[in-house]
């Protein structure tokens, strides 16, 4: 074989083969997927089928086609009401799937006495223990508490960037309106009123406590029947047994209150 007819060869595989690689490099390209994850907060953790994939604002373009369960994690874990978003997709050979989840803000309001009136602007929104979504109270800069018998107290929104917030109110004078028992007056003569004021923030707390995690169960209740994700499940439970032993520690708190309140 001479050189010239080695070298009409050697260009004919090369030119064969380039074809074969382009078209396994798009094949290859259209196997993969493409995922971007535009939340209404920046900064929330992203998981895919339990693995911390990254953050929001998210793009993944080399996912493989198959079923994904997405959650995604507000970056917020200091508020009591911080959300996840879950959601179960299923993604084909090529495709372009952008979720949008949302994460409305929740908080809430508790004064001491409870049974306070919540009024936001001039709208009455409900009594103490109170939960109020962010849409209700987007449009005002505080709330006010009523409570007959005690003067009128303003929560401003920088005293809710944890979640929740439990307002004491001040009595009104006595010359002003009719005698109202105090902790010092209900306490026994020569007793200090401390175990009063502890007992009844505990039962405040442990009730709280309780109602959120009552709530959080719930939703990730909720989340487990949409998905089947077992670490839904898993949560729901944990979130239940939390419930039940606030539940406990308010009626315990409450018990000694009253025990404290009635003995002489």
């Amino acid at each position: 074989m001479n050189r010239s007819t080695l070298l009409v060869l050697t260009a004919a595989i090369l030119v064969s083969a380039a074809p074969a690689q382009q078209t396994d490099s798009v094949a290859g390209a259209a196997e993969t997927c493409t995922l971007t994850i535009a939340s209404t907060v920046d900064g929330a953790l992203v998981f895919l089928n339990g693995t911390q994939a990254g953050i929001t604002p998210f793009f993944a373009d080399t996912l493989r086609p198959g079923r994904y369960v997405v959650r995604v994690k507000s970056p917020d874990p200091g508020s009591w009401f911080s959300n996840t978003a879950t959601d179960t997709i299923i993604l084909q050979a090529g495709e372009r799937r952008t979720l949008f989840p949302a994460f409305p803000s929740r908080y809430l309001i508790n004064s001491l006495p409870s049974g306070a009136n919540v009024y936001v602007g001039d709208s009455l929104a409900g009594t103490t223990p109170l939960l109020l979504w962010g849409d209700q109270i987007a449009h005002v800069s505080a709330l006010t508490l009523l409570l007959d018998g005690y003067e009128q107290a303003e929560v401003t929104f920088a005293g809710l960037r944890n979640g929740s917030l439990v307002v004491p109110l001040a009595r009104v004078p006595a010359a002003a309106t009719l005698a109202v028992p105090s902790l010092n007056s209900l306490a026994p003569e020569g007793r200090s009123p401390l175990p009063l004021i502890v007992s009844g923030f505990s039962a405040l707390a442990f009730g709280a406590t309780a109602a959120y995690m009552k709530i959080q169960a719930d939703s990730r209740n909720d989340a487990f029947r949409a998905t089947g994700d077992p670490f839904q499940k898993h949560e729901r439970e944990r979130l239940d047994m939390g419930a039940g032993i606030a539940t406990v520690g308010m009626q315990i708190s409450v018990g000694v209150f009253l025990y404290l309140l009635l003995s002489e």
